[in-house]
């Protein structure tokens, strides 16, 4: 009933066509987070001087707490990527061998920056001999495309820890197919980096 927080609900629904969309980045959720912020306040506003202190302390802690756990784990699975490139692929571009990539996210841009070629259906294709590395999480499925492959080596990241991207888990910080939770803990595989040699 009161005017000022309609509006504000209204301005959350800003972001809401995002939860329909497969890609979910939080810039989406940007433009709604002042009127959250807002609507947050005024909740508190209306409490006692103690309850309010408390519900601040605690709505800054552990508004920090989890942005710090995405941040950690959005730097672990991206760790990943970057490591899988430093073993993967750094060692055979130098020994002047033709290495593809199947993988998206921030594993393609280290990939190409590491020298390795971007795996498509539409020439230029891999001969044979040529090394491919693919990704199980990040979109690597076209790998599937040269079924006559030998796996050479993997990268593979195991460690219990904090799990932003997962269907196990239902969390999905960037993208809305792997779940809605922005954070889990979790114990399963984060991601692994197959690289194969092509028949």
């Amino acid at each position: 009933r009161d005017g000022t927080d309609l509006a504000l609900a209204a301005w959350l629904l800003l972001a809401a066509p995002v939860a329909f969309y497969l890609h979910m980045p939080s810039k989406y959720q940007v433009a709604s987070a002042p009127a959250a912020a807002i609507l947050v306040a005024k909740a508190l506003w209306r409490r006692s001087p103690r309850a309010r202190a408390a519900g601040t302390v605690a709505v800054v802690v552990l508004g920090a707490l989890l942005g710090a756990l995405i941040v950690k784990a959005d730097a672990d699975y991206a760790d990943l990527g970057r490591a899988a490139c430093r073993e993967l692929i750094v060692p055979t571009v130098a020994e002047g061998r033709n290495v593809w990539f199947a993988g998206h996210w921030g594993f393609q841009w280290y990939a190409e920056k590491a020298g390795a070629k971007p795996l498509t259906v539409t020439p230029p294709l891999p001969l044979k001999g040529d090394l491919a590395v693919s990704s199980l999480r990040a979109f690597g499925g076209i790998i599937e495309m040269f079924p006559d492959r030998t796996r050479v080596k993997s990268v593979i990241g195991s460690r219990p820890g904090g799990r932003i991207m997962s269907y196990a888990l239902g969390t999905g910080y960037y993208g809305n197919a792997w779940g809605y939770l922005p954070w889990a803990w979790g114990d399963e595989m984060l991601d692994r980096y197959d690289l194969w040699q092509l028949e």
